[in-house]
């Protein structure tokens, strides 16, 4: 049993023959441009020490790194206003039909694939397929996220590979423990990186995908996974 204070959850799963050890830690808000180091330290403790790989979801990898883009640098085109009327939400999620996350998405992916993806759409939504455009248009429209809550002023870009990659690296390298960067929630999820000797992201999509750390209110995005057997 941890004596970490902030651990709400400690339990055991098993999925596809495998068993995980996982625990779940709260943490206080994270703002731009927050270390990681001490917050996960203070929040798992003496658990550090146990071999298991610690997760953080990618909304807090953003903030912390203070990688978020204010609204109002975007400008919005006729076409980014008159496209995001057609797009569905994701669940809650606003998704692209925010004029201003439609523009973000063709400033980063060019127009020619949005308007492909937009193309896509028309033609497969007559037949109840979903989520055309999000395949087309990749994660950069899939895992955008911002322009609601405490975030309402701000876009959240999903963490580019090599970007994951440093990050993990780095907290690793001065935490001692093997790291990674989840992006996991009801639909789903991904393994953005992981860092040498830390569980395959195989392994700990398998452990996370049921959501353990929860949505924002429950002010949980760092924990740690096991392999047990």
């Amino acid at each position: 049993m941890t004596d970490a204070s902030r651990v709400v959850l400690v339990d055991e799963v098993d999925r596809d023959g495998f068993t995980y050890r996982r625990l779940v830690a709260r943490t206080p808000w994270i703002k731009p441009g927050d270390d990681l180091v001490p917050v996960i330290r203070e929040s798992l403790g003496d658990e550090l020490g146990s071999g298991g790989t610690v997760f953080v979801a990618e909304k807090v990898a953003i903030v912390s790194s203070d990688r978020l883009v204010p609204v109002s640098s975007v400008r919005v085109s006729r076409f980014a206003a008159f496209a995001s009327r057609y797009v569905r939400p994701i669940g809650q999620d606003l998704a692209q039909s925010i004029p201003e996350r439609m523009q973000f998405v063709i400033d980063r992916i060019g127009l020619p694939r949005v308007l492909l993806a937009c193309a896509a759409t028309a033609v497969t939504r007559p037949l109840k397929v979903k989520g055309a455009f999000y395949v087309i248009a990749g994660r950069e429209a899939r895992d955008l996220d911002g322009m609601h809550g405490e975030y309402a002023d701000w876009l959240l870009p999903p963490l580019k590979p090599r970007e994951g990659q440093e990050l993990v690296d780095d907290l690793a390298g001065r935490l001692g423990v093997p790291v990674a960067i989840a992006d996991v929630n009801d639909r789903g999820g991904h393994i953005r990186a992981v860092s040498p000797g830390g569980l395959s992201a195989d392994h700990l999509l398998r452990a996370l995908g049921d959501n353990p750390h929860g949505h924002k209110a429950t002010s949980t995005p760092v924990g740690m996974v096991q392999l047990l057997r």
